[in-house]
């Protein structure tokens, strides 16, 4: 049941991913149509200022998008690197809990044939 649950949650964590490109994408190819649209008009004198102003204003824009990504980027890599550590704390518990189940059988079999006096 584990392993499908594992199994799921990769397909969702994909998808998620998949969106946020897919996303990243459009608002890419928003700003190329933008600028396309854009240039013909900054060839006139008259609106070579507001399509400069609005070049600066998609440039920050795309800049707040990767600032936004890398911060989520940050994150994840914080929560994978915590998640992480507590796995290898548990695997070291579990690890331990066997050494001491063996020794706690051997002493058992010990006694079990030692003579009865």
């Amino acid at each position: 049941m584990s392993s499908k649950h594992v199994e799921l949650k990769k397909q969702y964590n994909a998808h998620n991913t998949l969106i946020d490109v897919r996303d990243f994408m459009r608002r890419e190819i928003e700003l190329l149509n933008n600028i396309d649209d854009s240039r013909q008009m900054a060839a006139k004198e008259i609106y070579r200022d507001s399509f400069l102003a609005n070049i600066q204003k998609i440039a920050r824009s795309v800049d707040d998008s990767l600032d936004q990504l890398l911060s989520r980027k940050k994150a994840l890599e914080g929560k994978r690197d915590t998640l992480a550590e507590r796995l290898q704390a548990l695997v070291d518990k579990q690890r331990q809990y066997n050494r001491m189940v063996s020794g706690f059988q051997a002493v058992i079999l010990l006694r079990k044939e030692e003579p009865n006096t």
